[in-house]
């Protein structure tokens, strides 16, 4: 008993020291009632005589009492004053010295408080954003959305993200990336943001998946390549081994015309190859975006004609009539690069998917100002799935030559 009132009158709480307040005056009030013989004031003017004592001691004690209390009161006001002020520097020292840009929202959508780091962070004073719409710092872009997540927060509902990228305006008008954190603070009734400007970071990711994709895409090419590179110069190739051998065995039984001719058609068949591999490397530098257009005026019709000249090598090795006719002599203004490389593919294919013996005709005519080359063959043709998907960039469709040629698709 003796330890809990030690411990009790140690406290400096307002009731413990209202009660030691108290205590003096009950003292006193027993003592006089005990000192006093009860029974000589046991009459009624003895009983009035000590209730008026009773009453005048009472006003000095109620005095007291009041005085002690203002002054409890008083210096109970004054340590919440000073702890309340050094919680208000404390919060402002946090507040303005925090890294990342604090904005604080009512729940009319006016800036009460931002930091320093904001004002660093946008080019704003807190004079031309504090007591204003968060609105003016926002893009058109981003005002339904992010309006719609604040009005959650008031709400206190869970759908709404704690943290999220958006979009800010700078002072100067500039648009950046920020990352957001912000809550419901339901003692102040506001919402509370944390931003971190986070533009460069998106601007190096960005550029890293732009990378990627350039390096899938170049791999792609790359393989792309390969496989026509060992598709096309599979043909010219062959056929000149095929010549090279059957004119090594039977060098003795062709006569000097023959041996000439064959000559001939392996020297075109060089040609036919090394302007392939032009074609090839001029494909490769169209699929890395790298192609100039260079167009140029020239002759298309002698053109046309020494391009078929060097696709005959491929068409002898399958007995296919190879034809070239032109209604007159063409002169165009175009890419001899491009045009060498689309006829290039349509003879190929011509030749590709036409039966042995069968025919591939080249025409070239001019007529209202226009120029049109046509590349008709007598071959298998293609049924209307193939036709749908011919201009389908992100596939592949090929399908075997009359003698199993592969194509590249």
């Amino acid at each position: 008993m003796i330890s809990f009132f030690r411990r009790f009158f140690k406290r400096r709480t307002v009731e413990n020291q209202l009660l030691l307040s108290f205590l003096p005056i009950v003292v006193i009030m027993v003592l006089v009632d005990n000192t006093l013989d009860q029974s000589t004031w046991f009459s009624s003017q003895g009983w009035l005589l000590l209730s008026l004592l009773k009453f005048i001691i009472s006003i000095p004690a109620v005095l007291i009492t009041i005085y002690l209390l203002s002054k409890i009161l008083d210096h109970k006001l004054s340590e919440a004053r000073i702890a309340l002020q050094t919680s208000e520097e404390r919060f402002r020292s946090i507040f303005e010295n925090n890294s990342s840009a604090v904005v604080i929202i009512e729940r009319d959508s006016t800036i009460s408080m931002v930091n320093n780091a904001f004002c660093q962070m946008s080019g704003y004073t807190p004079k031309e954003v504090e007591g204003k719409s968060w609105h003016s710092i926002i893009p058109d872009s981003e005002q339904e959305r992010l309006t719609n997540y604040n009005k959650l927060r008031f709400e206190q509902s869970s759908d709404v993200p704690s943290i999220y990228e958006f979009n800010f305006l700078k002072k100067n008008g500039e648009i950046r990336i920020g990352l957001m954190s912000a809550f419901y603070d339901l003692i102040i009734n506001q919402i509370v943001t944390s931003i971190t400007d986070i533009t460069e970071r998106k601007n190096t990711e960005n550029e890293l998946i732009k990378n990627e994709s350039e390096l899938k895409a170049l791999n792609t090419t790359k393989d792309k390549l390969f496989s026509i590179i060992a598709h096309d110069l599979r043909g010219p190739v062959g056929t000149s081994s095929d010549l090279i051998e059957v004119l090594i065995e039977n060098y003795e039984n062709f006569s000097n015309e023959e041996q000439l001719k064959m000559l001939e058609i392996l020297g075109n068949s060089a040609k036919s190859t090394y302007n392939l591999l032009e074609t090839l490397l001029n494909w490769s530098v169209v699929q890395t975006g790298n192609l100039v257009f260079k167009p140029e005026l020239f002759n298309l019709t002698k053109f046309i004609e020494t391009v078929v000249e060097n696709m005959i090598p491929t068409a002898f090795s399958k007995n296919i009539s190879l034809s070239f006719k032109s209604t007159d002599e063409i002169f165009s203004y175009a890419d001899q690069n491009m045009i060498h490389t689309v006829l290039r593919n349509l003879i190929g294919n011509a030749i590709k998917y036409t039966f042995k013996g069968g025919n591939v005709d080249v025409t070239l005519s001019s007529q209202g100002g226009k120029t049109e080359i046509s590349v008709s063959d007598d071959g298998m043709g293609m049924d209307d799935e193939i036709t749908k998907k011919l201009f389908v960039l992100n596939g592949q469709n090929s399908r075997y030559g009359t003698e199993n040629e592969k194509g590249t698709g």
